[in-house]
């Protein structure tokens, strides 16, 4: 599901003597366990990786330099093993209390929620602020483009 209740789950970290127990509420994403691992482990990888160690994240006190945050769903069976896309179903970013969320039908409409005033993402408020929606998706367009 590309909705909170969907993706919003707990990333633990725990390592006795170099991460203090703490609870932090920055977002992060699957794509931070592979820079945390290699960082923990000394090995820096040839080309820089699209994540954040969440060791430097814990130590900072959840503070990153990462402005946004996207992601992709796609349907359970995959429709052609050399095309992912091919099995795309929506696509979305998270920025700041903002999230937009993006259908692979293009008949169907954006979906832009506060997630801060609207934490079960009820109230679709692309409609009313359009500015927004389309400078997000904009982001996201990009972001699918370098990735992909």
């Amino acid at each position: 599901s590309p909705y909170d209740g969907g993706l919003r789950t707990p990333i633990l970290v725990r390592w006795p003597g170099h991460i203090e127990p703490r609870r932090i509420e920055t977002p992060v994403s699957s794509i931070d366990i592979a820079p945390t691992i290699l960082a923990a482990t000394g090995i820096t990888p040839k080309d820089p990786l699209p994540g954040l160690d969440l060791a430097k994240l814990a130590a900072s006190g959840g503070k990153s330099e990462r402005t946004a945050l996207f992601g992709a769903t796609f349907d359970h069976d995959v429709a052609d093993i050399d095309r992912p896309e091919a099995s795309l179903q929506f696509r979305w970013c998270r920025q700041d209390q903002w999230k937009l969320i993006v259908p692979r039908d293009v008949t169907q409409p954006l979906e832009l929620y506060d997630l801060s005033n609207d934490p079960r993402e009820e109230v679709n408020l692309a409609a009313m602020q359009p500015e927004r929606a389309a400078r997000l998706k904009q982001q996201i367009d990009d972001w699918w483009t370098i990735s992909n």
